[in-house]
């Protein structure tokens, strides 16, 4: 689920293989099917200026539309299995995706083009996301331990859970780059100070797993997706709940500002 910059168009994808793009001001709808095959559509994303869409599939493609006409723009190939997840970032200058064959890779700046520069950062990640200007990376790591990369692939920082005791999923930047956004063990949501190397704040309150998490766009707040049904806001310097979204019967994989 996937709103555009202005907050006037919403992307959604699903596993019968389509996306839907819904404008709420005049509630006309565009109907994509990415893949020729029907393939499970995984994520969506719209570049910043909202004229493109990015949707990632089961069969380990890429595919870049036009998102005013629908037309098809291009199509990336790279990944060896399906793809999970993706980021474009904020400038449009690049795409980040994720795949179930443990690999992350960068798509270089025109959305049009595609070029992979970056493959196989890292074995073991359970979640990953890209600054605003997209020159920088973190990959939250199975093994307990959220890394910083550029887009060579060197890494800037690293930072341990409590002594990496701690397994980490998903991540988000702040709309500044100082602070990360990241879950510990499936439960807790926390934000880490980049520069000082450490928890900022906690939020407590699920009882379920978190599967989804994004920073509001000024940084001020914080949803957080659950397998208990719900979506919470929080707010991200204080990790004070702010109140609860209600009334899914089954598991929340996802939320956005």
């Amino acid at each position: 689920l996937e709103f555009d910059s202005t907050g006037a168009r919403i992307a959604s994808c699903s596993a019968d293989g389509k996306v839907i793009v819904r404008n709420l001001d005049d509630s006309s709808i565009l109907t994509l099917q990415p893949s020729p095959l029907g393939k499970s559509v995984s994520d969506v994303a719209f570049s910043a200026d909202g004229g493109y869409l990015v949707a990632v599939t089961a069969e380990a493609r890429i595919y870049v539309f036009d998102a005013r006409s629908g037309a098809r723009v291009n199509e990336l190939r790279g990944h060896a299995n399906a793809i999970m997840s993706l980021n474009v970032s904020a400038n449009g200058a690049r795409i980040l995706t994720s795949a179930w064959d443990s690999t992350v890779k960068l798509w270089n700046s025109r959305l049009a083009l595609g070029q992979e520069v970056l493959t196989d950062v890292g074995t073991e990640f359970a979640g990953m996301s890209m600054d605003q200007t997209g020159t920088r990376l973190a990959i939250a790591s199975g093994g307990a331990r959220a890394q910083i990369l550029d887009t060579s692939g060197d890494v800037l920082a690293s930072w341990a859970a409590f002594g990496g005791g701690v397994n980490l999923r998903e991540t988000d930047f702040s709309s500044d780059g100082k602070v990360l956004e990241v879950v510990l063990d499936k439960f807790l949501p926390v934000v880490v100070d980049l520069n000082a190397n450490q928890v900022l704040s906690v939020f407590r309150g699920h009882d379920g797993e978190v599967d989804d998490i994004a920073f509001s766009p000024d940084s001020g707040k914080v949803v957080s997706a659950s397998k208990d049904h719900t979506a919470r806001v929080w707010g991200s310097a204080t990790g004070e709940e702010i109140f609860v979204l209600e009334g899914h019967t089954g598991w929340v994989s996802s939320a956005e500002f």
